[in-house]
């Protein structure tokens, strides 16, 4: 009489067995955002016409060193070429000195579902600024960004203190090395 409730016990035995070694407990680390990771601005482009007073700086002018020095001139390295970009895992920003040992916290981002909008929420000397690079490219690691106030005396030295908008793409190289 024993051996017809063996045959169910063992039975509910593989199956609770079968059940505590499903897929779901591969012991895998969680998936790491693709973003993750060290980056430079590698190219910055008006995409409209700025006009501050009498002077046009016209579309397709290159203002990458402009846009490195607004961004990320306080990160405080000795040598700007060092500067990085660290976006890390659970959505903080970190500016580094690749070559040196200098870091900083610089700010929040995030990337939407559909993943082509890149929000980077960025510490520039004591202020929050906001950029949202949308159209953003996840393999040309680009997209524009759009109602950027700057500065006017950043894009023209002598020209008062006041701020123009700007639209531009934007480009981000990944650094692997």
């Amino acid at each position: 009489m024993r051996k017809p409730m063996l045959l169910p016990l063992l039975l509910l035995f593989l199956f609770v067995l079968g059940a505590a070694c499903s897929d779901d407990d591969n012991g895998d680390a969680p998936m790491v955002d693709p973003m993750v990771g060290l980056y430079t601005i590698e190219e910055a482009i008006l995409i409209n016409d700025v006009v501050i007073g009498e002077v046009v700086i016209d579309a397709g002018t290159d203002i990458t060193s402009i846009i490195n020095l607004a961004l990320l001139g306080d990160a405080g390295c000795s040598d700007a070429s060092n500067t990085r970009i660290d976006l890390r895992e659970g959505g903080t920003i970190f500016y580094l000195c690749k070559t040196e040992d200098t870091e900083t916290q610089k700010g929040t981002w995030s990337i939407n579902e559909d993943r082509d909008v890149l929000q980077l929420r960025l510490n520039i000397s004591g202020a929050t600024v906001g950029l949202n690079v949308t159209e953003f490219d996840e393999e040309e690691l680009s997209g524009n960004v759009t109602n950027l106030a700057v500065p006017t005396e950043l894009l023209v030295p002598d020209s008062g203190n006041g701020f123009v908008v700007i639209d531009m793409m934007l480009a981000f190289d990944r650094d692997d090395s």
